[in-house]
């Protein structure tokens, strides 16, 4: 499997992000059922080929074991008004959900993106808020913990 680049990674966010529902200027035209139902077909076909490639890439035994034990880095944007988006990690906490961190006492989970930075400086900011993704079960000092963590008395 090759790496990704942060160029790469920059380009597929962006046209993510742009070809989102949600980033539809007011008033614009509605693909309408007939035309969503057979792209979203399209797509889970190939989101289920992307995770069995990561399945096999990393030794998981099921797609679903895979699931449970990943972080994610997610955004928030108001794109109708700003100029910029958030980037935040985040991690899997038991059942099945996932949880943050609070931006005031965890700053570096966090990083405020202009949408008009080129491409790989967005791939190099993914990557760098990627790195404050924890992995499965990684051991923190009790003073990193989230509050709902940290050990009573």
């Amino acid at each position: 499997m090759e790496e990704a680049t942060p160029l790469w990674l920059g380009e597929n966010f962006r046209k993510a992000l742009l070809s989102s529902e949600y980033f539809n200027k007011p008033g614009a035209k509605e693909l309408g059922l007939e035309n969503i139902i057979p792209m979203e077909k399209a797509s889970n076909t190939r989101r289920l080929a992307f995770f069995e490639e990561m399945r096999q890439a990393y030794g998981f035994k099921t797609i679903d074991t895979m699931w449970r034990k990943d972080d994610i880095v997610a955004s928030d944007w108001h794109y109708r008004i700003d100029d910029f988006m958030t980037l935040y990690a985040s991690r899997r906490a038991g059942g099945g959900g996932h949880v943050g961190w609070p931006r005031v006492k965890f700053p570096q989970k966090f990083l405020d993106v202009p949408l008009s930075v080129s491409d790989e400086e967005l791939g190099q900011a993914l990557l760098k808020i990627m790195d404050q993704c924890e992995g499965y079960n990684v051991k923190r000092p009790v003073s990193e913990r989230p509050a709902s963590k940290k050990p009573k008395g």
